[in-house]
């Protein structure tokens, strides 16, 4: 009815002022309209142009055009209106219900209303206008007659229109950027090598971070726009587009391809389509307004703003290679760590310095932005001119016992092969041949402390392990072969792996050629 509001406003003035009792109008309130009023007498009220035309307008078919109130009417004479009926009003339906002596009525249905004119038999007649438009009402009753009881219902008048239906979406996108950064790490960044040797294994770890950064906002959709009246054409004035949030509105121009005032014909549809970028990912409403003149009223429909999971990723996943370890893989998102070891050397130049330098590194997928990080080992090559170093199995099987043939380093020992070990209370040799039953960290340390010695011996330079060869002469100064356990146990056991290490030619001044 909002179209029709103006003229009925008017025709309202007029018609209280021209009452005999006055009137008051409210939003679903009934406006009097006097016997007198309407019957003629000294004030007649004439609707239309034709000052000769019948002023029973609320009673002649057509009424609720005539006064503004509606383009379309339901009439239902007293004789059809039966208490708890349904009765087709448009699109849909309406029922009623009738009490107080046939004088005051209840309605609910689901055709939106303008107003009901409630006539009474006297002649008089209420009119209940409505808006916003109403479903239901209820206490809805006829003027007050002579007697001073309302009038019993002559008649009851439905008056509707239609306004245009409109539907919109709103789908919203965003760009979502990831930056990363790569950090490298080595288990050391200090070695001394021999000539010719290898470096013991050498641990890397490589973590990737990603964070981002949300832009590009925008939502885009469409307007349709559905005239559905049976008879009339839907004149529309323009359509406005608003975003709306808690910071303010931000209008939008959809385009619908046709200029305003815009003629669109009965059961006919326009399609409009808008795009817009936004300041920021804030949630609001989407609201669209059909502005019509006319007889056909406007409309408008909401679609929420809001944002889920972005609509693109941009450089989300990067791949990852080492310059001497090679591919490493791929991550995604939110990053990752790689772990690996690497092997430096051997440098042949006797008492020279090296950087072992190793770099990781990270292309994106989608824009190719890159980084990387390096780690560097700094490599001391000890002087080529102390020998090389033999193993305890070397050493064991070439005393003067045999089996293999015997190596004069023995002899160096006091008493040779014979020589005793401490306070085990076993030579040398013996020891070599002793099994470290159930792990004993004694003969394990035993065993390779007597290999370093011989080596030593042989002529290898031992101040890669001569720390190490200190705190074992030490401990078996003061230890008998008793299987230590515990924080001993376990550093016995390093000791031990260092000095098999060196016994083996991986640090140190490197192994002999047998």
């Amino acid at each position: 009815m909002d179209t029709h509001w103006n003229t009925w406003a008017a025709a309202l003035v007029a018609l209280c002022a021209l009452a005999l009792d006055g009137c008051t109008a409210s939003v679903g309130e009934p406006v009097g309209v006097a016997e007198a009023a309407v019957y003629g007498g000294e004030n007649p009220i004439v609707w239309g142009d034709d000052p000769d035309e019948d002023p029973n307008d609320v009673s002649r078919e057509g009424a609720c055009q005539r006064l503004g109130l509606g383009t379309y009417e339901l009439k239902i004479d007293a004789a059809d209106l039966v208490d708890g009926a349904t009765y087709p009003l448009g699109d849909g339906a309406v029922t009623v219900h009738v009490y107080g002596g046939n004088t005051t009525l209840d309605f609910e249905g689901s055709t939106a209303l303008d107003a009901v004119i409630m006539k009474g038999g006297s002649g008089g007649a209420l009119i209940y206008v409505y808006d916003p438009e109403a479903t239901s009402g209820t206490g809805l009753h006829t003027p007050v007659n002579p007697s001073g009881a309302y009038a019993e219902i002559s008649h009851v008048t439905f008056c509707f229109d239609y306004e245009v239906q409109v539907q919109k979406t709103a789908e919203t996108s965003y760009e979502r950027r990831y930056a990363w950064t790569i950090d490298k790490q080595g288990s050391v960044s200090s070695l001394l090598l021999s000539s010719g040797q290898l470096s013991p294994p050498i641990d890397y770890d490589v973590t990737l971070r990603a964070r981002f950064a949300d832009r590009d906002w925008a939502v885009s959709g469409a307007i349709t726009v559905f005239n559905p009246d049976p008879t009339y054409d839907a004149i529309i004035e323009g359509i406005d587009d608003l975003m709306r949030f808690p910071g303010g509105d931000l209008p939008v121009r959809p385009d619908c391809g046709v200029t305003f005032p815009f003629v669109l014909a009965s059961g006919e549809t326009i399609r409009c389509t808008y795009a817009a970028t936004l300041p920021s990912g804030e949630a609001g409403v989407n609201q669209a307004i059909v502005t019509t003149s006319g007889l056909v009223g406007g409309g408008e429909a909401r679609a929420v703003i809001g944002f889920g999971e972005p609509s693109r990723l941009i450089d989300d996943c990067v791949s990852v290679d080492d310059d001497r370890a090679g591919h490493l893989g791929e991550l995604c998102q939110q990053g990752g760590s790689f772990h690996y070891t690497l092997v430096a050397g051997p440098y042949e130049e006797c008492g020279s310095s090296h950087e072992f330098v190793n770099t990781a590194s990270f292309v994106t997928d989608d824009t190719g932005a890159s980084g990387s990080d390096s780690w560097a080992v700094h490599i001391d090559i000890a002087s080529c001119a102390f020998g090389c170093t033999l193993t305890p199995g070397y050493w064991k099987t070439h005393s003067s016992r045999g089996p293999a043939p015997y190596d004069e380093t023995w002899a160096l020992l006091p008493r040779g092969a014979d020589t005793p070990f401490f306070l085990s209370g076993q030579t040398y040799y013996e020891v070599l041949w002793t099994p470290p039953a159930g792990g004993n960290a004694y003969y394990i340390l035993a065993r390779a402390y007597i290999a370093a010695v011989l080596n030593g011996l042989n002529g290898a330079d031992l101040s890669s392990v001569a720390g190490v060869l200190a705190e074992a002469r030490t401990y078996f100064a003061s230890s008998g072969p008793t299987a230590p356990r515990g924080a001993l146990r376990t550093r016995l056991l390093a000791l031990a792996a260092r000095l098999d290490a060196f016994n083996n030619g991986l640090i140190g001044p490197g192994h002999c050629s047998e």
